[in-house]
């Protein structure tokens, strides 16, 4: 089972040493790493390219958003498993050991990890979601983020990857692309998704840069309602 490591960048050229080094010394270092330099005009890819065993693919494109970077970094990985993570994310030492054990089930398609945010109340916030959300919320559904997660590339092929979603970003319409919910569901369809809270990623709170934690939450909400609404239809 060979792993492929892969980063989604877009401009991280003052965090993305710290996301390539957390990668270069894992306990279990992935076959290859990936930087996905998507529609980049700082030094990210000139930064990614001063380190050894660093495939750097600069990608530009007219479309904005991760998917686009995300669906070229699986176009691109050669690795059974893609383990994904964001260029201002740092991966804990044993990220890829354990976001990678549960794959030894070959009933489970993808893997989710706990993502811990910069500040007080961005914490809380994902606190509340991998943890005090399961505990208290019926309805809830783990789904993993785009910034740690996992999944089998052959499953990911299987389901047509992100195709699917491109046309139901404005047709539902959703608030953002919402991929890693709509991956999570996808694969759930023909396999296991399941979270393992000690595959640990540090991310900065830029996701919050736009919207309050609390009007971020609000709107992923909203899209959570969307797309297991329109999965049930499927």
């Amino acid at each position: 089972m060979t792993i492929s490591a892969v980063i989604i960048a877009h401009n991280e050229e003052k965090l993305i040493k710290r996301c390539i080094e957390s990668l270069i010394y894992q306990t279990k270092v992935p076959d290859e790493i990936v930087l996905i330099a998507h529609n980049c005009t700082d030094g990210t890819a000139a930064i990614a390219k001063e380190y050894k065993n660093i495939r750097v693919v600069e990608h530009s494109t007219s479309e904005s958003g991760a998917v686009f970077a995300r669906m070229k970094g699986f176009e691109e990985a050669k690795g059974d498993i893609v383990a994904c993570i964001d260029g201002d994310s740092m991966a804990f030492d044993s990220w890829i050991e354990r976001i990678t054990e549960p794959f030894e089930d070959p009933l489970v398609a993808g893997v989710g990890g706990f993502v811990l945010f910069n500040g007080f109340l961005a914490t809380i916030w994902s606190l509340s979601f991998f943890f005090f959300d399961p505990l208290f919320r019926p309805t809830y559904r783990f789904y993993f983020w785009g910034s740690n997660f996992a999944c089998r590339k052959a499953l990911y092929s299987g389901i047509g990857g992100f195709s699917g979603l491109i046309p139901l970003k404005e047709s539902i319409p959703l608030n953002y692309w919402a991929e890693d919910l709509y991956l999570s569901l996808a694969l759930s369809r023909v396999g296991r998704v399941v979270f393992r809270p000690r595959a640990i990623v540090f991310s900065s709170s830029r996701i919050f840069k736009e919207d309050s934690p609390r009007e971020k939450s609000r709107k992923q909400n909203e899209d959570r309602i969307s797309l297991f609404s329109r999965f049930k239809t499927l």
